[in-house]
């Protein structure tokens, strides 16, 4: 069960145990489906892309997690986040549905996330973006 009145959908949800007793729902949704109170809250935007909900066990209940979407922005077209390991590390993938206005369905780099000890989720800088 998630409080409901942030978001008109939650699309693309995946349930993960981040660290015992602290789970998250991560979700996609676009700028279009922010609720009007949620907009009205001071350093609010209607980003578009994959954020999450932190909630204490496997059925809730959950909230939106504070602050900007976990990665997105008002134009973003990245979609379907999912949290996955490899190599004794978490990952955050997503799928790119659209650049420059044309489809393009590509699947985007891997990019290192760090689960924080109070259980809210970091995303970490790539070593891609250093490089740039």
């Amino acid at each position: 069960m998630s409080v409901p009145g942030e978001l008109r959908q939650l699309e693309v949800p995946q349930l993960a145990e981040t660290q015992p007793g602290r789970w998250v729902v991560l979700f996609s949704a676009r700028a279009g489906d922010h609720a009007a109170a949620r907009l009205a809250r001071p350093g609010v935007v209607a980003d578009s892309g994959t954020h999450y909900l932190t909630g204490p066990g496997p059925l809730g209940p959950f909230t939106v997690a504070p602050g900007p979407f976990l990665l997105g922005g008002p134009a973003d077209h990245s979609y379907a986040g999912r949290l996955v390991e490899w190599g004794g590390r978490r990952w955050l993938m997503t799928w790119t549905d659209v650049e420059h206005g044309r489809f393009v369905g590509a699947l985007g780099d891997p990019l290192p996330i760090e689960v924080r000890a109070d259980g809210s989720l970091l995303l970490l800088p790539s070593a891609a973006d250093d490089a740039c």
